[in-house]
């Protein structure tokens, strides 16, 4: 069977699409295209140099936000409070904004941004796998899950969001696809898989309600 990803539609038509769509913002309709305060940003400042997180958050200025807004709507019905997941890779020593490092996957494709570039939002929640300390966490980000990020980098977008395919990765995929580098992933996110299948594919806001996730620090505005 051809892959969809060589069809001349997707070529020509569906990634010009995705990526002109992904570049348009609201800002001009906002006093300031964002709520997250500096008070908000210090607080994950110092979160953020302490420990790992996956982290989900929701602009209301851009309109992919919308976008996959209705791709929530009509798959779970109902409006999700975050369209966007990513994960802060640093060592933790991050002397300022531009030091800070995560990996996410938008419409140019995976790759690494800092602090101002992530936390331009309205919304932000950090998650840890549920049951899970600290100190555990970080040991497999330093084994597994930070090598699997970097081999993430450069990877085109997955418009199509089609998890059998690792050659390309949307940003939901760029997550679990590092979770899945843990050992005892299909046991510890045994509900997180099953409601992949039951829903047929994978959305930002199916890490908030899944129960293999606890929340740790969230903000709404």
């Amino acid at each position: 069977m051809k892959n969809s990803y060589s069809s001349w539609w997707y070529k020509y038509l569906l990634t010009p699409v995705m990526t002109l769509f992904g570049s348009i913002t609201f800002n001009f309709l906002f006093k300031k295209y964002y709520n997250f305060t500096e008070e908000d940003h210090s607080i994950l400042r110092q979160k953020l140099k302490n420990n790992y997180y996956i982290i989900l958050n929701y602009r209301k200025t851009h309109l992919t936000t919308y976008l996959i807004g209705v791709a929530n709507f009509i798959k779970m019905g109902k409006w999700p409070l975050y369209c966007h997941a990513f994960l802060n890779v640093d060592d933790g020593l991050a002397k300022n904004d531009e030091e800070f490092k995560f990996v996410e996957s938008t419409a140019p494709g995976v790759h690494f941004s800092s602090f101002m570039q992530v936390f331009d939002c309205d919304s932000v929640v950090l998650l840890r796998p549920k049951g899970m300390t600290d100190e555990e966490y970080t040991e497999l980000m330093d084994k597994y899950i930070d090598k699997t990020a970097d081999a993430q980098i450069g990877k085109p977008y997955d418009d199509l969001f089609d998890l059998m395919d690792d050659t390309r990765q949307s940003c939901v995929e760029v997550v679990r696809r590092c979770l899945m580098s843990i050992p005892d992933y299909e046991t510890r996110f045994k509900n997180f898989e099953d409601m992949i299948k039951k829903e047929g594919n994978l959305l930002a806001q199916m890490y908030y309600d899944c129960p293999d996730f606890e929340k740790v620090w969230e903000v709404r505005k």
